[in-house]
């Protein structure tokens, strides 16, 4: 029983692991800590939040217009092809095409 445990505790921190690696393509841009933005607003508790809200950063007058909650389904969307999502944005990210390395990104973004 006890080897059972340690082989799932043990997967369930690579997943994780993963999905941290995945989110090393946005961490250049963007912070998971509260106020904290870069080039990219912080991604802090985004989770059913309205796009283009947060205080202190500098949107876009398109993502300021957008009406985008970040559902996982959105965020998808915008993670795949943020120019396709928000004409006029100005994220410089052409976009991930692989479903689970953006399924990955959003686990993490949403487990922080």
């Amino acid at each position: 029983m006890k080897y059972l445990v340690a082989t799932f505790c043990l997967l369930f921190s690579m997943v994780g692991f993963a999905s941290e690696k995945q989110f090393i393509q946005c961490a250049s841009c963007h912070s998971l800590e509260k106020g904290v933005h870069g080039l990219g607003p912080s991604l802090y508790k985004i989770k059913d939040k309205q796009a283009g809200k947060q205080t202190g950063f500098r949107y876009s007058s398109a993502m300021k217009r957008s009406s985008i909650r970040w559902t996982r389904s959105n965020l998808d969307k915008y993670i795949e092809s943020p120019q396709s999502v928000v004409p006029g944005g100005r994220m410089p990210y052409s976009g991930e095409s692989d479903e689970k390395v953006r399924k990955q990104i959003i686990d993490y973004i949403f487990s922080q």
